[in-house]
């Protein structure tokens, strides 16, 4: 019972991400959003401490990974940068990283001793997307929130109502990740609709519906050029898919025309966000010189060409190419924190080398390798936006709420 009664605690628990990763922008600098992940954290160990009665193979490769990247700092510190304050930044960072692994750990094991279950977890998202889609339209129809963009850089946290800028992420710090989880939860909630369409779920229907137009103006209101394609393209596909569904025709053009109104009236009432992203993608160009990987990236390709000059010219290449440098030591040693690309996978690169980095993909590789040879898997589509965004922004390997979304699609596509 006792068992029972801490799983739907810890679900709970994560269940409430979203609503603490806005109250941690509203009062940023709190540490809300550190306590959440210690109590999380905290709850997660008391489970595999009194519940879990053997090491299995995804536990054991949990503490490689652990080892393995608290010995590269270890590395970094006494052969590389030599300072107190970048070791304890990275040992930070390390675990945010390690973040979607133990998540993984304790989804993928409650699975497999049949405490929780995939419904469980598609009910997670669902909640997940209702959640995130309210906390960025409610504070954008109040006025609040933080812009998107701002225009004169006053920093990530500019309030809509102080400052001119473009769009609005709510009270959300990190854009790339908010965008990262509206993109994902809305190719989800597609999925939903037309699986409810083909089983005739008329209620059912509506809510996802309901949710999924929620988030594709949650995705127009953040104003960002990958969020709009994004949503544009879930949708396209979503018609397409929803004509083909085996239903009355009248029912499947009811709804086609109920979804085509509603971007109409998105575009009449959010004409100017259109205008003002338009004119961020000619600025992007103009100072990219017309190169188009440079315009995709926000000129993050940039970049990560001036990040590998750098490392040759370090004088320590090698062992940056083996053990990486960390996330807050110059390649140059020259300064205590370097730019990072914001480019995920190269970061993850750069920060621990080819030793860290297989590390980390081989800790996941079964789970990546079910995902995908799978034919019809509800998750697939939401990981690969996930993976698509990695390499071209930054802030979701590393980010607290995408590590969650990741460890839930993982370990439900796992043969648990």
């Amino acid at each position: 019972m006792m068992k029972v009664r801490l799983n739907k605690v810890i679900l709970i628990v994560f269940l409430l991400m979203p609503v603490v990763e806005s109250l941690n922008g509203y009062f940023y600098g709190k540490g809300i959003s550190d306590m959440y992940r210690l109590l999380l954290l905290v709850l997660i160990a008391g489970y595999f401490l009194r519940y879990v009665e053997r090491l299995s193979s995804n536990m054991l490769k949990l503490m490689l990974i652990v080892c393995t990247l608290l010995v590269i700092l270890l590395l970094q510190f006494f052969w590389l940068h030599k300072n107190q304050g970048i070791f304890l930044s990275d040992i930070k960072s390390t675990l945010r990283i390690l973040l979607a692994p133990i998540y993984f750990v304790f989804f993928y094991e409650a699975i497999r001793s049949k405490e929780i279950n995939r419904e469980e977890l598609r009910k997670l998202l669902l909640g997940y997307s209702l959640l995130y889609g309210l906390l960025v339209v409610i504070p954008y129809l109040q006025g609040a929130g933080y812009v998107s963009y701002d225009v004169d850089g006053n920093g990530l946290m500019s309030k809509m109502s102080e400052v001119k800028g473009i769009g609005c992420k709510g009270y959300f710090i990190e854009l790339n990740s908010l965008i990262a989880i509206l993109s994902a939860c809305s190719f989800f909630i597609k999925n939903m609709i037309i699986h409810t369409i083909n089983k005739k779920q008329n209620r059912q229907t509506l809510l996802a519906a309901s949710i999924y137009l929620l988030l594709v103006a949650a995705l127009f209101i953040t104003a960002t050029k990958l969020g709009i394609v994004l949503a544009l393209l879930c949708t396209g596909i979503l018609i397409v898919q929803i004509v083909q569904c085996q239903v009355a025709s009248r029912y499947k053009w009811g709804i086609v025309l109920f979804i085509g109104s509603f971007l109409l009236l998105m575009r009449f009432l959010l004409g100017n966000l259109f205008t003002e992203v338009l004119s961020r993608l000619d600025y992007f160009y103009g100072q990219s010189d017309g190169d188009i990987l440079n315009v995709i990236t926000s000129n993050r390709f940039s970049y990560l060409i001036e990040s590998m000059k750098q490392i040759d010219q370090s004088g320590h290449s090698w062992f940056i190419d083996f053990f990486g440098a960390g996330y807050y030591s110059s390649f140059s040693l020259d300064g205590f924190k370097r730019s990072i690309v914001e480019m995920d996978w190269f970061d993850l690169y750069f920060s621990y080398g080819i030793i860290g980095f297989t590390a980390y993909l081989y800790f996941f590789k079964d789970a990546l390798f079910s995902l995908f040879v799978s034919k019809n898997n509800v998750m697939k589509s939401m990981l690969l936006i996930f993976f698509m965004y990695s390499f071209l922004g930054g802030h979701i390997i590393v980010n607290s709420m995408t590590a969650t979304f990741l460890a839930i699609c993982l370990s439900y596509s796992s043969d648990a």
